[in-house]
């Protein structure tokens, strides 16, 4: 799941127009932040963003993605593998 993070939410102030934006960026979650100095509060608790030059990290809990897990890769090739078998 990737999500994208408008540090400046108070540009689009329309919920259509934050909804036609979240559309273009084509994430699966876009946030938007009205006041980078406040913490994010979604139905399911406060969470923390802090801006690190041109990103910001938001965190979140890992309870709020059930079934999710990590992986390690030992390189970017193979980050960029499918992960699923060639057709064929």
């Amino acid at each position: 799941m990737s999500t994208g993070v408008v540090r400046d939410g108070t540009a689009p102030p329309e919920a259509a127009a934050r909804q036609a934006l979240a559309a273009e960026l084509g994430y699966s979650e876009t946030v938007f932040v009205d006041d980078g100095a406040e913490v994010l509060r979604p139905p399911a608790g406060g969470v923390r963003a802090a801006a690190e030059g041109p990103f910001t990290r938001v965190r979140g809990r890992a309870e709020w993605a059930p079934g999710r897990r990590t992986q390690a890769y030992r390189s970017p090739a193979e980050v960029d593998a499918p992960a699923f078998p060639a057709a064929g």
